[in-house]
């Protein structure tokens, strides 16, 4: 039904190999009389030529035309399909058009894997494959919102090393949505946070904190403090900030600030940061932390004395006025 007959005029061509975008494997079709049956089971196969020395030219001009002309061609091949559903030649046609059209469901879902583990496909194409099946279960689980949107144990056993950035940070967001917070943060923390929407990392980040694994902290406090000036936070983020963050004035501010209005305990932050404040002279904004500061239920005597110190010179030596 897919047989083509491949005419051409030169007497040095012995026979015509057919190259397939998606196999590793060739077929070679004898020339006799200036004229070869090929079957071409997909649009974009490639033909070769081939003399009698094994050398190979893509530009040999030759006529081209089907074998058999049926109107109901397509039904034809659906009967064959019924009888030897085995067909390799079928079963890739079959998976190039759910790869050309996208996965719909389950069933293409088992068919890309069984076709995957028994032809011998090419790199690229297996990628692509690949690439359908991440896709499938991205939006799945973005629809259905959690595991039982499936998927998570083929994902998991993927070799990530073999995908690319953006693939990666697609399984990773899956798994995040499907829950498989332990492993989603396995594969974030070992090949980056990049092209992983903040939206997933702000659930995977505060449920790392809501399980409290140790020697994590140090990674979670740089996501953390990362989405919150991208301005992604929750209660559980800003409380872990407050309680463990240090860095500039300005970002210690921010972080207590946000804090405060939300009602979330600030722990030590507004004393850690009026201290910095003293140290550095860097004082525009001195007067509402320690307002926050002696609000709190304990103060310190030597840090309230040096902030009255300090104001007392801007008054005195500088002329500023007190507020």
């Amino acid at each position: 039904l897919r047989s083509c007959r491949v005419e051409l005029d030169n007497s040095d061509i012995k026979y015509v190999v057919v190259c397939y975008e998606e196999l590793e494997e060739e077929d070679a079709f004898l020339v006799k009389d200036g004229m070869a049956y090929v079957p071409l089971f997909r649009e974009h196969s490639v033909l070769l030529f081939q003399d009698g020395y094994g050398n190979r030219y893509a530009n040999i001009p030759h006529k081209r035309q089907p074998a058999m002309e049926k109107e109901n061609i397509r039904e034809l091949e659906e009967r064959c399909y019924d009888v030897y559903p085995g067909h390799e030649m079928l079963r890739l046609q079959e998976c190039g058009e759910i790869v050309d059209r996208g996965i719909t469901g389950d069933v293409d879902v088992m068919t890309l894997e069984r076709i995957a583990a028994d032809l011998k496909l090419k790199p690229m194409y297996r990628k692509k494959i690949l690439l359908r099946m991440i896709q499938y279960y991205q939006k799945r689980a973005e629809k259905e919102g959690s595991a039982a949107a499936g998927g998570a144990g083929y994902l998991i056993g993927l070799n990530m090393d073999r995908l690319t950035r953006k693939e990666r940070a697609g399984i990773c967001e899956t798994l995040i949505q499907q829950d498989y917070i332990q492993e989603a943060w396995v594969r974030a923390r070992k090949y980056g946070f990049e092209d992983i929407r903040n939206t997933r990392l702000l659930k995977l980040c505060t449920q790392m904190l809501q399980q409290r694994i140790s020697g994590e902290e140090d990674i979670l406090l740089l996501l953390a403090c990362r989405l919150f000036s991208e301005g992604k936070y929750d209660g559980i983020l800003l409380d872990f900030l407050c309680e463990n963050f240090n860095g500039s004035g300005k970002q210690m501010f921010r972080i207590l600030n946000q804090a405060i209005r939300e009602k979330i305990r600030v722990y030590d932050m507004p004393e850690r940061l009026l201290a910095q404040m003293l140290f550095t002279g860097e004082t525009e904004r001195m007067d509402q932390v320690f307002d926050w500061y002696v609000a709190g239920k304990k103060t310190g005597e030597n840090l309230v004395k040096a902030y009255f110190t300090m104001k007392s010179s801007e008054y005195f030596l500088k002329g500023q006025p007190t507020g």
